[in-house]
């Protein structure tokens, strides 16, 4: 038996019937075990273990990232971002676009660069920031810019960068080149502060010392104020950078000066060294060593003691001095002496009388 049927095109043609039969049976075959696979029961350990799942990138790629040609080399020259507070998110930005456009791809454009490289430069704390953003939210460059700076440089960082452009001060000691090279890096510090070309030079001028600021009166024949801003911005760059090279001079100058005054002192320090005699290897041997008399103080210190008791209780408290004593009183010693005596006249007289 014969069955028609008809084709994508709307073509009609003929089928057997034994064919159509089989066609119905692989249908129904297939729906049932559908069904079963989506009515089978799952177990603890489907529960307990469950399949994982990966999270939707936040980012959508352009249609011509398929034909990216990764190269790992890059990596490494890419720098790197922990979000702390003491990173300035704008100088990371600036780093990584100059390393992205060291890259040279004909089959994508730096958008997608960008964006491919983008996620190796974030490290611990901006790299989960990145991993949470809601999936599909970025799309180009620019939308990836705007939110990494929304969130690592919130507006309460540009408010106090904006208080201290507003109020800057040259330091004191501070030279003025010192001082126009601090005020730019805060400048760069916080690109979108705001504010405008001729307010930022009067600001600049108006925190310089009075020393300074005739200075720059001076140099320009008092005609600072009659100068357009962005005439005055260069202005105070080429003064800065002339000031830094006369500092220069001058620490030249004075390191000459310097190495030469040591010159000298070395030439006459040897020429001591040469016309005086070798050191003694011990020069404390040869000096006499000076004999302290110490009787004098030990007699001034008796002189001062008194003793107010008896003499025999004296005795009686020193047992060696009135062993001594009574060795003097009892023990009768004999007068040896042996030598001769020469008597005059006079003597022999008065032993004449005697008799």
């Amino acid at each position: 038996m014969r069955v028609w049927s008809r084709t994508l095109s709307g073509r009609l043609y003929k089928v057997s019937s034994s064919f159509s039969k089989n066609m119905a049976k692989e249908d129904n075959q297939s729906l049932h075990n559908g069904y079963n696979e989506n009515n089978r029961v799952r177990t603890l350990r489907n529960h307990l273990n469950p399949i994982r799942t990966s999270a939707p990138s936040c980012i959508v790629f352009p249609p011509d990232a398929s034909h990216f040609n990764f190269k790992p080399d890059i990596i490494q020259l890419l720098p790197s971002f922990h979000g702390l507070d003491l990173e300035n998110p704008y100088l990371h930005l600036r780093e990584f676009e100059e390393v992205c456009n060291t890259y040279n791809d004909l089959n994508c454009s730096m958008n997608t660069i960008r964006l491919k490289f983008f996620s190796f430069s974030l490290k611990d704390k901006a790299k989960t920031w990145l991993q949470n953003l809601r999936s599909g939210s970025i799309r180009a460059w620019d939308e990836m810019q705007q939110q990494f700076l929304k969130k690592f440089f919130p507006s309460h960082r540009i408010n106090s960068f904006k208080r201290q452009i507003a109020t800057f001060t040259q330091k004191p000691g501070e030279t003025f080149y010192q001082c126009w090279d601090r005020y730019q890096d805060l400048l760069n510090t916080c690109p979108h502060h705001g504010f405008e070309t001729w307010r930022l030079v009067s600001q600049f001028y108006e925190g310089l010392t009075p020393k300074d600021r005739q200075m720059v009166e001076l140099m320009c024949n008092e005609t600072f104020e009659n100068k357009d801003p962005d005439e005055a911005m260069k202005y105070l760059d080429l003064l800065a950078e002339n000031a830094q090279n006369e500092n220069c001079k001058e620490n030249c100058k004075d390191d000459e000066s310097i190495s030469e005054g040591k010159e000298g002192v070395e030439y006459e320090n040897c020429k001591e060294k040469i016309d005086s005699p070798p050191a003694l290897p011990y020069p404390h041997a040869m000096t006499k060593q000076r004999k302290v008399n110490h009787n004098s103080e030990i007699f001034e210190t008796f002189k001062q003691v008194r003793i107010n008791i008896p003499l025999l209780d004296a005795i009686k408290q020193v047992p060696s001095y009135a062993k001594f004593l009574k060795d003097l009183c009892t023990v009768k010693r004999k007068l040896n002496v042996k030598k001769k005596a020469f008597l005059a006249e006079q003597v022999s007289f008065f032993r004449t009388i005697m008799l």
